[in-house]
């Protein structure tokens, strides 16, 4: 726990990892700092970062997140089952996302681009112990061919399941995936989605039915809880929802081998699935 607390100090602190790629000198960097919405969280809570890179240089750099499935974020993870290769964040942008905003972003000096990640939509969190993931990002010097790689550290706590915690995260994340359409919402509606817990089945309920830009995100969470309960609060809705939700519901079923478990949630509330017919 002292290495941790130690490592945790370290890990707040922003650095840049000066790696040349392609340029004969090492010109100075812009720094990139992270910090986790929560340092603490209890086993099933989503994990959620952000990711600021600060140029406090003479040039204007350009940051690039990722974009349409391309993955330009990688992590590193040492966890409580050891340390694992670097993996990207951008896996699928179209479907997955993970990120507020793609794309090359160019900074200049004396300015900031900020990025939330959640951490959740490619870790698994589901040891109890202490993480530390260094996040990798991609930086190219404004026309010069100059690129780096700069990182940071998020210490991540995992304790274990505390379902009065889980159920207090989760109704939080609802808040704010139905607020106005915004990234921030659909970010949020996104890390609820990695839920596996039944105790969160009514906060995706309410996100299911209030919410504008994380509905997806909601049928996401409930077919991956897959319990009766989470079947039956995805059936309470179906006739209200669109046709695009619908789809994207019977893919997921589809793929996880569910379609006979809910076409008894439908006909529980005396809808018939046409699609099974």
């Amino acid at each position: 726990m002292a290495v941790f607390r130690a490592t945790l100090l370290a890990g707040l602190m922003t650095f840049a990892l000066t790696t040349q790629l392609h340029g004969s000198s090492e010109p100075r960097l812009p720094t990139l700092s992270t910090e986790p919405l929560a340092v603490h969280v209890v086993l099933g809570q989503p994990v959620m970062v952000e990711v600021e890179v600060t140029n406090e240089t003479g040039n204007r750099w350009i940051v690039d997140w990722g974009g349409f499935r391309s993955g330009n974020i990688s992590l590193t993870v040492n966890g409580p089952g050891g340390l694992t290769e670097d993996e990207s964040v951008l896996r699928d942008y179209s479907l997955d996302g993970g990120v507020t905003v793609g794309g090359p972003v160019p900074v200049e000096p004396g300015e900031e681009a900020r990025q939330t990640v959640v951490l959740s939509s490619w870790l698994d969190f589901q040891e109890v112990g202490e993480y530390l993931v260094t996040v990798h990002v991609p930086v190219e010097k404004q026309a010069s061919g100059v690129r780096a790689s700069i990182e940071g550290v998020v210490p991540i706590e995992v304790a274990p399941a505390e379902p009065r915690a889980l159920l207090g995260a989760c109704s939080e994340l609802a808040d704010r995936a139905v607020k106005p359409p915004s990234e921030a919402a659909h970010l949020a509606g996104e890390a609820l989605s990695h839920v596996r817990d039944d105790i969160c089945i009514p906060a995706l309920a309410r996100v299911l039915e209030e919410s504008f830009f994380a509905k997806n995100e909601a049928v996401l969470g409930l077919v991956g809880i897959g319990s009766e309960d989470a079947f039956a609060a995805l059936a309470a809705q179906w006739t209200s929802l669109d046709e695009g939700v619908k789809a994207r519901a019977n893919y997921e079923l589809s793929v996880r081998g569910q379609r006979d478990a809910f076409a008894a949630a439908l006909a529980a509330v005396g809808i018939v699935d046409n699609d099974r017919l």
